[in-house]
């Protein structure tokens, strides 16, 4: 049936644009064609809309618990190394979780967050010589107490300053 159809409304479409009345030039005739019953799906947005302004909210962060595995005294500061359960974090999420790492340890001048206990040693020794199977666990890092630095997975986001 449904190809019967599509040369029909071909037609007709090709027939209205074709007028020679300038009055019905700008008008555009909309044809309804029937159910066919095929079922549609949509995804629902990763985020809700906002009702009162239309705009989409941003996902709530998400607070993670966190344990200081090592530390060690730095000129300027002291240096964290900090274990984290594994998951999928967000850069906001390890962002907020850096800052908060600096604001219940304010000595904190760098700080690695790592996601295994098994590569605590490898970064506490030498966090730059990772080998590739241990860096997917060392997810970000505090330098200078100024900078954040994604790692890892999470490598793509790149770095920010603290407070911006």
């Amino acid at each position: 049936m449904f190809r019967r159809l599509v040369p029909v409304v071909a037609l007709l479409l090709a027939a209205a644009a074709c007028t020679s009345d300038p009055e019905e030039a700008g008008t555009t005739t909309l044809l309804t064609l029937p159910d066919t019953g095929a079922a549609t799906t949509t995804t629902p947005p990763s985020t809700v809309p906002d009702a009162t302004s239309g705009t989409t909210a941003p996902p709530e962060p998400v607070s993670i618990d966190y344990q200081v595995r090592h530390k060690s005294p730095a000129e300027g500061g002291d240096r964290l190394v900090v274990l984290i359960d594994p998951g999928t974090y967000s850069d906001i999420d390890l962002e907020n979780l850096i800052i908060d790492i600096m604001e219940e340890n304010p000595d904190a001048l760098d700080v690695d967050v790592i996601d295994s206990v098994d590569v605590l040693d490898a970064v506490v020794a030498d966090p730059d010589g990772l080998t590739e199977q241990d860096a997917i666990h060392y997810l970000v890092r505090l330098v200078g107490g100024r900078t954040i630095q994604f790692l890892g997975p999470y490598e793509e986001f790149g770095q920010v300053a603290v407070g911006s």
